[in-house]
Parts: structure tokens; sequence; C-alpha cells
């Protein structure tokens, strides 16, 4: 416990905004933490390889074929102690936060996970770089699971402000482990969600354009499931490389049925009163 009160005290206001990102979001990128928190790559590697060092954050990447991976964060022991403490709640035992790390480093969802952080980072980015820009909202899926886990179970929730309006949505993230018509078997939950009166765009975020192509068919060929919704979609490869710039703020978002792409703000909202499916 003296380790963690010493190393608060060397902490800077920036190092605990990484540390409550973590905190929310379990594990971050070197690039992902550098949207949010910095502006300069190299700071930032060198920044959180001294937090590391101190026992404040952890990492760990696999290491590829073709080369080693990006560095992931989490809190290390000390972290999570200083996190505990600040929270009001038990301080756990170094060795169940060490075990903590070596589940989330080895987790079948890790990929997921990185992939839902690394939409929201990139909206972040954008916030910085723009005027008029703000993510206002950006909830982890334990968060949003607190607020309406018994009707969905997004991936995340946002707010997206942009010169003057706002845009509040929920995230599907699909790394293709599941099946198209499992995908599609969430729009009823939804719609049960907008009948006790929560309505927000739904964004699917897909790893290929092919598949994302195929979900888009298969939903606007079922006009009843989406009764009352708001339903888009976009492609990784769409939302990292946008020719303006934009990324996920960006004219990348294809609302069902529809053929032409919008940007985030301007996605149509749903139904004021939405009806069950027939």
């Amino acid at each position: 416990m003296a380790d963690a009160i010493d190393a608060g005290r060397h902490l800077t206001d920036r190092d605990r905004r990484v540390l409550a990102l973590l905190a929310a979001h379990r594990v971050l990128t070197t690039e992902q933490i550098t949207r949010v928190a910095f502006t300069s790559h190299i700071t930032a590697q060198h920044r959180l390889a001294t937090l590391t060092k101190r026992g404040v954050l952890a990492r760990f990447r696999r290491c590829l074929p073709s080369g080693s991976q990006s560095w992931r964060y989490t809190l290390g022991v000390l972290g999570v102690m200083m996190n505990a403490a600040r929270a009001g709640r038990s301080i756990p035992r170094p060795s169940r936060i060490t075990e903590t790390i070596l589940a989330l480093a080895e987790s079948p969802k890790l990929d997921h996970l990185l992939g839902i952080n690394d939409f929201f980072t990139r909206l972040h980015n954008q916030a910085n770089r723009r005027d008029g820009c703000a993510l206002v909202e950006w909830w982890s899926e334990r968060k949003v699971a607190k607020s309406v886990g018994e009707l969905v179970r997004p991936d995340g929730y946002g707010e997206w402000q942009e010169s003057g309006r706002n845009v509040r949505f929920f995230v599907e993230y699909d790394n293709g482990t599941e099946t198209l018509e499992r995908l599609a078997g969430k729009f009823e939950g939804y719609r049960n969600l907008a009948m006790a009166g929560i309505s927000h765009p739904i964004l699917f975020i897909f790893a290929g354009v092919t598949r994302q192509n195929n979900f888009h068919r298969m939903a606007s060929a079922r006009s009843r499931d989406l009764a009352g919704l708001s339903v888009a979609s976009t492609a990784v490869t769409d939302m990292t490389t946008d020719t303006a710039g934009d990324g996920p703020a960006g004219p990348v978002w294809l609302p069902v049925p529809s053929s032409t792409r919008r940007r985030l703000i301007d996605l149509p909202a749903p139904a004021t009163r939405p009806r069950a499916a027939a």
C-alpha cells in the first residue's frame, strides 16, 4: 500500500486521466491512449513505459510472424490499488490483480474489446482535432449493461456533438463470430428498449466489407424487424481510411435501408413512437 501512495505522489493530471480511461475501458493500445491523452506518439511511449516500470500500468503483446504488436496497456498492481482506494472499494490482493491481467492478455474477447475502444478513441481524436466537435459520452459494455442490460447488451454507448448538434448511439462491434441471423435477432431487444422510451441509432461495425454488405442486404429485407429503429453500418476499413480524414465521424455510415452513406451526426433519428413488429 505504501508503494501505491508513493506512486500516486508522482502522477500528473494526464497520468490520472490515463488511469481513469483504463479503469473504465480495461485495455487500450499505445495508439489508442495517444489519441485521447497525448499529442505525440513518442511522448506517449516514454510516459507509458515509465508508468509500467513503476507498476502503475501493466502491458502485454503477442509476437507475430511479420513483427510485433503494439503494446496493450491495462492497470498494473499499483494502478488497481489506487483506483480501488479512490472509489472507496476494498483493495484486492496483488496476486489477484496479476491473475486478472493474465486472464485479460489471454482472453478470446481481447480483439473485440480493442476494436470497440479503437472506434471510440478515433472519435475522441477527431474531437481533439476539430473545433465544434466533442465525444460527450463514451460508455463501456459494462456500464451500458448496468443501464439497459435486461433488454439489450450493446458493446458500447456514445454521444457525439458536432456543430451544435448531438447524436446518441449504441454500438455493436462484429468480429464475424456470430451468424447474421443472430445479429438480426438483436433487433427485437432494441425494439423493446424503444418501446420503453430509450431509442437511439444502432451502429454496427464489421471487420470486413463483404460481411457488412451481406448484413445490409439482409437487414434491408426485414423492414418489420426494424420498425421504430434507426440502424446503420460501416466496415473497419472504411472507418479507418476515410479520405476526408474524419474517421468514424465522417460519411462512412450506411443506413438501413439506403445506398447513400452519411456522417455520424446526420444519421436519421429513430421513430418517435416505435411500434412492435407485426
